[in-house]
Parts: C-alpha cells; structure tokens; sequence
C-alpha cells in the first residue's frame, strides 16, 4: 500500500509490505499544494475538487495494490465514496486540480500521465 499524506507544506508518502510493515517513508515539499483523487471518475480533476476527496493531515489518500502489481483498493479516508473502494477502471491522483499535473494509475497498476480515459 502506498500512502500519501499531507503534512503542513510537506507531502508524506509511505510504503507497506503485506504485512503491514512501514517500507520507506519519504518526505518531500507540497507548498500550497491541494490532493484530491478519485477511483474509477478518471475524465478530469474536478474543479472545485469534492471536498471529501481532498487529502489533509487526518484524511490520506491510500493506493493499494495486489501481489502482481494491480490496483485494487483506493481512496481518501472519510471521502466519497470513503476508503477502501475497489477499482474497477483507475485512479487519478490530482495537484492542485489540475489535469496537467495528474497522475493516473490504471488497473494494471501503471501509473502513468495524460488523458486518464484514453
């Protein structure tokens, strides 16, 4: 599972095993920055972005994968609809609301940029 959390002007994102076990967290600036994402609506960031799907420092947004690599389960905790929700078509991950600095992930589990629904 990959988790991204914002924490004040820093963006943390955390990795775990199996098992649960934390991987590798990693710290990294997110100045004035706003996540939102959404499971399977990959058309367009929404503007303004549903509250509910925005992650904060209480509300992170969890990717989970399966041991080949497939998306399985996605969402911000508490948002709409709440964590975990099960992936049938993706995932996009968006900054700011922005499509250009998007990030989708497929059902494959490739992350990858550009028109999500293509």
């Amino acid at each position: 599972m990959v988790t991204l959390q914002p924490s004040g002007d820093d963006l943390v994102i955390s990795l775990e095993d199996s098992a649960g076990n934390l991987i590798s967290p990693v710290t990294t600036a997110l100045p004035a920055g706003l996540l939102s994402a959404d499971v399977d609506v990959l058309a367009s960031c929404s503007t303004p972005p549903d509250s509910d799907n925005v992650a904060t420092d209480d509300k992170p947004l969890h990717v989970e994968f399966d041991a080949l690599g497939d998306l399985m389960i996605g969402g911000v905790v508490d948002g709409t609809p709440a964590y975990p929700v099960d992936v049938t078509t993706g995932m996009r991950i968006c900054l700011n609301n922005d499509p250009v600095m998007s990030i989708c992930i497929s059902a494959a589990g490739f992350a990858y940029t550009g028109n999500c629904d293509a």
